[in-house]
């Protein structure tokens, strides 16, 4: 029978990550019954191997790619597509102002969306940009910020003067579309994060830009000023199609994070923070993870600020990619010297108000 279950699971689409996960719980759930409740006589979860999950390794970025991201999200070529009568597809878009109609007829949807994108990319079309994005992105990459963390901060949790973000809430998405503000994920996820001081200026720029006046204005809407959608997001921001620009197809938002841990942990700054006098936990990654090892005196963010600035193109004994990705943004900045590999040819906001 359990067998049977797992096997429809799995025939039904449900990926073996999902499928091992509900295995999980439900012998979790017998075993309860067998040894507590003494319902069972034996858990009937016997199936070798079903409670395991063999997860694929994520993609990192690199630092160039991350900026190059940040540039194009948000990016879309001007133009429509409309099905013909007789089968096909037929391409429209703007050049120069003026709308023009490709004299070709794609078989199918996906091969004129491509076709579109293609024409922004080599410059044949025009394009509009969201750049509301833009700061989304190099904010959930340094910071590491989940997706319900990063779109549940608010004005008030924005320190520039300290140079620091505190994460306080998430949104959590129900399976009937409903977003819920809640705690973050656990009570290590509850911290305080260092963030660049280079990239102070655009942010500040974001603030004025697309950001109420009011404490408790969301930094990053949606299009209506209410919470942002990841599915909202996918599609005004183009994502799909652009990482595949930037040589990341299939790079999911939360790799973000994952890359923000990993430039954080080559060039030095703890992933795990001590608690703070509030219960908040300071400059961690937002894992719950085993009290142990020593702490960290509160006001370190300080210090993680300036490992951005001077250490992050430093590798960590045995890493060498970092150094090399900092290298394609052409930044080498000697020890100790008090620069950020987001200043230089790839900053944004050099020459943005203060």
């Amino acid at each position: 029978m359990i067998r049977e279950w797992r096997a429809n699971l799995l025939g039904d689409g449900v990926s073996v990550t999902m499928a091992a996960k509900a295995y999980r719980l439900l012998r979790a759930i017998l075993t309860t019954a067998v040894e507590e409740d003494k319902i069972l006589a034996r858990n009937p979860c016997r199936v070798r191997g079903a409670g395991t999950e063999k997860a694929p390794e994520r993609p990192v970025l690199t630092i160039a790619q991350v900026f190059e991201l940040a540039e194009l999200v948000g990016r879309r070529p001007v133009g429509n597509i409309r099905h013909l009568p007789a089968g096909g597809y037929r391409l429209r878009f703007r050049r120069h102002g003026i709308m023009r109609t490709s004299p070709e007829v794609y078989v199918s949807r996906p091969a004129a969306e491509a076709a579109l994108w293609a024409l922004g990319q080599n410059g044949s079309a025009d394009c509009d940009q969201d750049r509301r994005y833009r700061v989304l992105v190099l904010l959930a990459t340094f910071a590491s910020l989940r997706w319900g963390e990063v779109t549940a901060l608010r004005r008030c949790d924005l320190d520039l003067a300290a140079g620091i973000v505190r994460v306080r809430s998430a949104y959590a998405e129900r399976s009937t579309g409903e977003l819920v503000l809640g705690s973050p994920k656990s009570r290590a996820a509850r911290r305080i994060v260092g963030i660049p001081q280079s990239l102070t200026p655009v942010l500040r720029e974001h603030l004025s830009l697309f950001v109420g006046p009011e404490p408790e204005a969301l930094i990053f809407p949606g299009a209506k000023g209410g919470p942002l959608r990841r599915s909202n997001f996918n599609r005004m921001s183009a994502w799909p199609q652009v990482v595949r620009t930037i040589g990341a197809a299939g790079l999911h938002f939360h790799d973000l994070r994952h890359t923000g841990n990993h430039f954080a942990a080559a060039s030095g700054v703890s992933l795990k923070g001590p608690d703070g006098p509030d219960g908040t936990r300071q400059r961690g990654s937002g894992h719950h993870l085993p009290a142990r090892g020593p702490g960290r005196r509160p006001g370190h963010h300080k210090r993680d600020r300036r490992t951005y600035r001077g250490r992050q193109a430093r590798p960590a004994p045995g890493r060498r990619s970092l150094t090399r990705n900092a290298a394609e943004v052409g930044y080498s900045a000697p020890r100790g010297q008090r620069e950020s590999p987001l200043t230089g040819p790839h900053a944004f906001g050099a020459g943005s108000a203060g």
